[in-house]
């Protein structure tokens, strides 16, 4: 773990910052997710309805261990729709290959789903 202060550590695996040190080695316990969906991918949500279209991934990162969407170390994936951005599990998604942004817009003006 990371001394970053008197009362600060950060967990070396995901870098979450916590007041306790014990609270930091317990988050290092944990195995970490596998980016399986790098950024400047082009995704669908798996459970989206049509008005969803397609999604571009920004980036990945890894949940600390008192974040209430899950356990520490599980994976979630930043996506843009046209609609805003939000938060997947790999599960959650279509990897649909790489893209630039460019194309993803393209390939949301061309209505493709």
């Amino acid at each position: 773990m990371n001394e970053l202060g008197p009362f600060a550590y950060a967990c070396e695996v995901c870098g979450t910052v916590y007041s306790d040190r014990d609270l930091a080695g317990a988050c290092e316990v944990f195995p970490a997710e596998p980016e399986t969906i790098p950024p400047r991918t082009l995704v669908r949500a798996k459970h989206g309805g049509p008005g969803t279209g397609l999604g571009y991934v920004t980036k990945s990162f890894l949940l600390g261990l008192e974040d209430p969407r899950g356990q520490a170390h599980i994976r979630l994936f930043r996506a843009n729709f046209l609609w805003g951005r939000a938060d997947f599990r790999a599960d959650e998604l279509e990897s649909l290959g790489p893209a630039t942004e460019a194309e993803w817009r393209a390939a949301v003006e061309e209505g493709r789903q």
